[in-house]
C-alpha cells in the first residue's frame, strides 16, 4: 500500500478475499479515523487486502516518506500516532477475543455498541462478514432483537 489515509468524510472497508473467493471484512473506517493496510504501508510489500469506499468519501493521503517526516518533525504527532496505535492493537485483541468466544448475539450487540452509526450505513451482508456470521444467522439475530 502506497498511502496512509485519514477519512474526512465517508465510509470505507478493509477486507481480504479468501481462497474460496469469500470476502472477509477486517475493519470499517468512518469519519475522523485512519485507514491503511498498515502491514503493507510499513513493509512496502504488496497489500494482502483491499480498501474500498462504501459511500462517497474524502480522504487525506500521505506517502510513507511524508508520514515518517511528520513523525520525525512533529513530536506531538508522533506521540499521538503511538497512542492511537496502542488503542488500535487493544481493539484488535478485543475483536479477536469476541470472534472466537462470543455468541452471534453478543457479536452483533458489540458491533452496535462500537459502531452505532454504521449499522444503517453498511449492507447487512457486510456486517455479517465483519462479524464472521452467515447472513441468515445475522438476520435471525436481528429479528429476535425486534421481538417485543
Amino acid at each position: 500500500m502506497q498511502y496512509h489515509g485519514f477519512v474526512v468524510s465517508g465510509l470505507l472497508r478493509l477486507f481480504r478475499v479468501g481462497d474460496d473467493a469469500t470476502e472477509h471484512i477486517l475493519r470499517f473506517t468512518g469519519e475522523n479515523w485512519w485507514v491503511s493496510d498498515y502491514e503493507s504501508f510499513q513493509s512496502g510489500l504488496p497489500a494482502k487486502g483491499a480498501i474500498d469506499a462504501l459511500e462517497d468519501s474524502q480522504l487525506l493521503l500521505w506517502t510513507r516518506e511524508n508520514w515518517e517526516m511528520l513523525r520525525r518533525e512533529i513530536p506531538a504527532f508522533d506521540a499521538l500516532q503511538t497512542k492511537l496505535m496502542g488503542r488500535a492493537i487493544a481493539a484488535q485483541a478485543d475483536r479477536l477475543h469476541m470472534a472466537i468466544s462470543a455468541t452471534a448475539e453478543e457479536k452483533y450487540h458489540a458491533f452496535l455498541r462500537s459502531f452505532p452509526d454504521f449499522h444503517n450505513r453498511v449492507p447487512l451482508h457486510m456486517v455479517a462478514s465483519y462479524l464472521g456470521l452467515s447472513r441468515e444467522t445475522l438476520s435471525r439475530v436481528r429479528k429476535h432483537d425486534e421481538l417485543p
